[in-house]
C-alpha cells in the first residue's frame, strides 16, 4: 500500500527527538573524518590509520558484545551519557595536547565512545518512532524519513562550522578546536535525551493505569 509519508507537524515529543537527531548529525562528520586527518597530520601514514582502524572496529564490538550482555534498557540513557562525556573527554585532550599523544588519547576515547553513543541513542530513536507513529496513526517510515532530514541538518551545521573557523582563523584551529566545541554541544544530548524518556515513561504508566 502507498501512504503518505511527508508531514509538517508531530506530536511534541518527536520535535523533542528531531533535536536530539540534529545533535548526533553534529558530531557524525567528525567522528569519520576528524580521525583520519588527525593520524595524517600527527601519527604516521596510511597503513598506521588503518592499524588504528582496525584496532578501533575490534574493540567496539566487543564493548557493543559486553553492554549488550550485560545491560538492561533502564541503562541505556547512562550508556548514551557516558559515551557523550567520553567524546567531549576525547576533544579536550586533543585540543590540550595537540600532538601525536593527544590524537592517541583522542582515538582511544573515540573508540570507546562511538559504541556507546549508538547503543544508547538508536533505542530510545525507536521507542519514539513505535509511540508516535501509535499516537499518530502513521506509517513509521514517515518518522524515519524525517529522523534522516534532522541528522543532515545537524552534519550541515558541523561541517560548515570546521569550514567557517578554517576560512576566518586556520586549518590548524578548525582541527584543534572544532572537535571540543561539537563534543561540549553535544553534552546537551544527555538533557534532551532525558526529557524524552521521562515523557515516555510517563506515557507509559498512564498506559497501565487506565
Amino acid at each position: 500500500e502507498s501512504r503518505r509519508f511527508l508531514y509538517l507537524h508531530f506530536d511534541k515529543v518527536w520535535n523533542k527527538m528531531m533535536g536530539l537527531a540534529g545533535l548526533k548529525g553534529i558530531a557524525q562528520g567528525y567522528i569519520v573524518t576528524a580521525p583520519s586527518m588527525l593520524v595524517m597530520t600527527f601519527v604516521g601514514d596510511e597503513s598506521t590509520l588503518g592499524v588504528l582502524q582496525s584496532i578501533s572496529a575490534i574493540v567496539s564490538a566487543v564493548v557493543l558484545y559486553l553492554l549488550g550482555r550485560f545491560t538492561a534498557p533502564r541503562h541505556r540513557i547512562w550508556i548514551f551519557s557516558a559515551g557523550l562525556v567520553l567524546f567531549a573527554l576525547g576533544g579536550a585532550f586533543n585540543t590540550v595536547l595537540y600532538s601525536a599523544s593527544g590524537v592517541i588519547a583522542f582515538m582511544l576515547c573515540l573508540v570507546l565512545a562511538r559504541p556507546l553513543m549508538d547503543m544508547g541513542y538508536f533505542p530510545i530513536q525507536m521507542r519514539v518512532i513505535d509511540y508516535v507513529s501509535g499516537k499518530e496513526g502513521r506509517s513509521s517510515y514517515t518518522y524515519i524519513f524525517i529522523h534522516e532530514l534532522g541528522l543532515y541538518i545537524g552534519r550541515f551545521f558541523g561541517c560548515g562550522l570546521f569550514i567557517v573557523i578554517t576560512l576566518l582563523i586556520s586549518d590548524v584551529a578548525a582541527l584543534r578546536y572544532t572537535i571540543l566545541i561539537i563534543g561540549a554541544i553535544q553534552l546537551l544530548s544527555i538533557a534532551v535525551a532525558g526529557n524524552i524518556t521521562r515523557h515516555l515513561d510517563n506515557a507509559d504508566r498512564n498506559r497501565q493505569n487506565q
